[in-house]
C-alpha cells in the first residue's frame, strides 16, 4: 500500500514537468518551420539552399585541393588585368596586360607578363605616351585561415619600352604588384591590385581589375 502511494505520488509530480518539456519541443519546432504560404515556395526554399551548399562545398574543395597540391608545375595559370594609370609628366591613363605561368607549391608560382599602358602627357597637348613591358615575375600568395580572401606580392624584371615626343628607348625595367583575389568560380579567381613600374622615362603607378583561371593538368 505504501509502496503504491509513493509511485502514485511520484507520477503526479513528473506530469507537469513532462508537458512542460513537450510544450518546449514544439515550440522549437515552430520555430524552425519552414512556412509556405504560396505554391511552390518550399520547392524555391529547397532550391536556394542546395545551390547555396553546393557553391560552399565547391569552395571547400577547391582549398582542400590548392593547399594538398606538392608537386610542381601540376597546375596553369592564365590572366589579364585592366586599370588607370598615373605617373609624373603623366596625365591620367590606361594600363593592360596578360600573363600566364604555373604554380610550384601552395604558395609559390611564376608567370611570364605582357603590359601595355598608354596616356597623355601633362601640360602637352596633342602628345601621348605608350610604354610597354615584357616581365618575368614571381608569385607569392597566402591564403588566409577561414577565409576566401587570398592575398599575393608579385615582384618582376624584364624590358620596358617607351615612347614619347618622338622619343623612344627599351631598357631594363622592374615592376613590383600587390593585391587581393577572391574565388567566383570553380577556376576562376578575381583580384584587384596595385602596381608600380620603373622604365626608362617614366615611372607610372596603377590600381587594376583581373581575373586569373587555374588550368589543371
Amino acid at each position: 500500500m505504501i509502496k503504491t502511494t509513493v509511485l502514485a505520488g511520484l507520477l503526479a509530480l513528473a506530469l507537469p514537468y513532462g508537458a512542460r518539456a513537450e510544450s518546449v519541443n514544439v515550440e522549437k519546432y515552430n520555430k524552425y518551420q519552414v512556412s509556405c504560404s504560396e505554391a511552390g515556395a518550399c520547392n524555391d526554399f529547397k532550391v536556394t539552399f542546395e545551390e547555396s551548399d553546393r557553391i560552399a562545398q565547391t569552395r571547400r574543395t577547391r582549398t582542400r585541393r590548392t593547399r594538398s597540391s606538392n608537386r610542381l608545375f601540376e597546375d596553369y595559370y592564365v590572366g589579364g588585368s585592366a586599370g588607370l594609370l598615373f605617373g609624373d609628366d603623366l596625365n591620367l591613363g590606361f594600363q593592360g596586360s596578360i600573363f600566364g605561368g604555373t604554380w610550384y607549391n601552395e604558395y609559390i608560382g611564376g608567370d611570364l607578363e605582357f603590359t601595355f599602358g598608354f596616356a597623355g602627357l601633362d601640360n602637352i597637348d596633342d602628345e601621348s605616351a605608350t610604354i610597354l613591358g615584357f616581365f618575368l615575375n614571381p608569385r607569392f600568395q597566402y591564403q588566409f585561415d577561414n577565409s576566401q580572401i587570398t592575398a599575393f606580392v608579385s615582384p618582376g624584371i624584364g624590358l620596358g619600352y617607351a615612347d614619347a615626343l618622338d622619343d623612344s628607348d627599351t631598357d631594363f625595367a622592374f615592376q613590383i604588384k600587390a593585391g587581393a583575389s577572391y574565388p567566383v568560380r570553380e577556376n576562376l579567381d578575381a583580384f584587384i591590385q596595385g602596381r608600380f613600374q620603373t622604365t626608362s622615362q617614366f615611372d607610372p603607378f596603377t590600381i587594376e581589375l583581373g581575373a586569373v583561371y587555374d588550368i589543371s593538368r
